[in-house]
């Protein structure tokens, strides 16, 4: 960070995103003014007049595209860093950009990163500038040329129109003797030095320096060690007073660091995605199986691995049963056949100790790692590099595991293993979601059995069987009553229900029968006495008796009573 205030271009129409956007530069801390614009007459205006430092710009507008403004910039501004701040560039597209020319590119649902690109675009065009200025006072001294070549951490050199070597600094050097396992020596050629399946790549980008054209190249090449190595390979034209090419100046620089970081980010944010998709799915699913099929294909299709499988324990034969599994299998899980959790804690492969351990196994090189020696000829030879597995649980027991499968090396690190751990503890708590539903159903289905019964033998009895609900001030409402009630009264279940006491006993019965309501709910005991009405049906005699429920705090809440007729006795 400095003092200097940097000018941000804004290329956005929509006033959310642009607030958004500004919000992130001031958490940033980074001084700025900024200028707004959405159409391509006022971008043009806006890079020959306000002469930005940087330029962030959407996709997507409705005036004209982001594409088009890249453009725009490459002719009228081509030093000037621009960066994609989109919610609708897709990965590949991303990649194809920054390989031609973009400086970076931000997603509007992750711009926590926006800052960071920022102020790593603008110290990276700061060092371009530097190199601008290597590049022209080359063509002034060669004593300039020197100091300044043993000064920069990029590698320089100049070469003549026979792609002879004239001169290079210490850095370049350093390049050779990495690459080539030699250093450079002037007057030999510098297509010469490259390995023979790659000299004509090199002298098809030098031919277009001698017609003129500047070059940014970047790509691959192998160290002697055998580690594959990037470069960004520049090549600028050296012309004499006469604006004739005499000789080309080529800077290289090791911009491995950086394209691991772009691919770790691009890993990192698809894995984000992953979880995201798995979470969703999570929530609509509602069985073990769809559970496993979704994961495992989401694995594939999002998580872009080469093979994924679920394996559940089978409690009887105490081994590990694959269940499901997505990608190029191609037959594989047969090959390693069932994998039992009762052996030898050295016979076990990656998915067993796992289990067996209770933690995450990782091999990020299936070629060599002792783990995946029984497995590794099949493994190999189905493109799989490096795996992991995770236990999944169930209510704290291991019930499986998840295993993911790699085309790339070393795929797995801190971050990785983080967010996959969050994965499969997702698939956890679903499964345990899923058994609670299931125990929930069960008990259901037995409550609902027991009151069919208990309705079955209320309403079969011969005795009548009738429920009051107690109200203040004494008041006993019918809440229920059997068939035998409604049979030997004559008096319809619709006529009852939701009555009091009062409206159904008639006199004298009911100053009887109040009172020994009364009587039981004092007592707390059941009560019973002889009662002779009259109802529609006839005089009933029958043999009555109640009984109180108290709730928690001891107030009696209900009253359930029996009569037994006695009316022929």
């Amino acid at each position: 960070m400095t003092d200097a205030v940097t000018k941000i271009l804004i290329v956005e129409h929509d006033s959310n995103d642009i607030e958004l956007i500004q919000r992130e530069l001031k958490k940033g801390n980074i001084k700025h003014v900024t200028e707004i614009v959405e159409t391509e007459n006022a971008y043009i205006n806006a890079l020959r007049n306000f002469a930005p430092d940087i330029i962030l710009c959407d996709y997507s507008l409705p005036a004209f595209n982001g594409l088009a403004a890249f453009e725009i910039r490459e002719k009228i501004s081509p030093d000037t860093p621009f960066i994609f701040v989109s919610g609708t560039i897709g990965e590949e597209n991303s990649i194809e950009l920054i390989r031609n020319g973009v400086t970076d590119f931000a997603l509007k649902d992750k711009l926590f990163s926006l800052s960071v690109k920022v102020n790593r675009a603008l110290k990276e065009a700061k060092e371009a500038q530097k190199k601008q200025a290597v590049e022209k006072a080359l063509i002034q001294s060669e004593i300039n040329l020197r100091a300044i070549f043993e000064s920069t951490d990029t590698g320089l050199l100049l070469i003549d129109t026979n792609f002879k070597i004239i001169s290079f600094n210490k850095q370049v050097n350093h390049f050779a003797e990495k690459s080539f396992g030699f250093p450079f020596r002037e007057n030999v050629s510098f297509i010469e030095m490259f390995m023979p399946e790659r000299q004509g790549e090199f002298n098809d980008m030098l031919d277009k320096v001698l017609k003129g054209e500047t070059i940014n190249y970047e790509t691959t090449y192998p160290l002697t060690n055998g580690k594959i190595i990037w470069y960004k390979i520049k090549g600028n034209p050296v012309l004499n007073q006469g604006r004739n090419v005499i000789g080309i100046c080529v800077t290289i620089d090791n911009i491995t660091a950086r394209k691991k970081s772009e691919q770790k980010l691009i890993k990192v944010n698809r894995l984000y995605y992953f979880i995201s998709q798995i979470n969703q799915m999570i929530v609509h699913i509602t069985d073990e199986q769809t559970l496993f099929k979704e994961a495992c294909n989401i694995a594939i299709d999002i998580g872009k691995f080469r093979m994924a499988w679920i394996g559940m324990i089978d409690e009887e034969t105490k081994k590990v049963i694959p269940v499901m599994h997505a990608g190029e299998e191609s037959g594989y899980l047969s090959k390693i056949k069932v994998i039992p959790l009762d052996t030898e804690p050295k016979e076990k492969g990656p998915v067993g100790t796992a289990m067996r351990e209770n933690r995450h196994i990782i091999c990020n090189n299936i070629e060599t790692d002792p783990l995946m020696a029984p497995w590794k000829a099949e493994a190999l030879n189905r493109g799989y590099r490096s795996l992991i597995a995770l236990p999944i649980k169930k209510f704290g027991k291991i019930a499986g595991a998840f295993s993911l499968y790699s085309s790339e090396l070393n795929f797995f690190d801190d971050a990785e293993i983080a967010l996959l751990d969050e994965v499969t503890g997702d698939i956890s708590f679903a499964l345990e979601n899923y058994e609670k539903e299931e125990q929930r159903k069960r008990t259901e289905e037995i409550i609902h059995e027991r009151e069919q019964s208990l309705s079955s033998i209320y309403n079969t009895t011969a005795d009548i069987i009738f429920v009051l609900e107690i109200e203040k001030s004494e008041r006993y409402l019918f809440s229920s009553v059997n068939n035998a009630f409604v049979r030997t009264t004559g008096i319809p279940h619709n006529a009852v229900i939701g009555k009091y006491v009062n409206d159904i006993v008639p006199q004298p019965s009911l100053n009887l029968v109040l009172e020994k309501y009364k009587e039981a709910i004092e007592q707390k005991k059941i009560v019973r006495w002889e009662e002779t009405s009259d109802y529609p049906n006839g005089r009933l005699t029958g043999e009555v008796s109640v009984s109180p429920t108290f709730d928690k705090t001891g107030n009696c809440i209900r009253l359930v009573g029996a009569v037994h007729d006695i009316t022929e006795r």
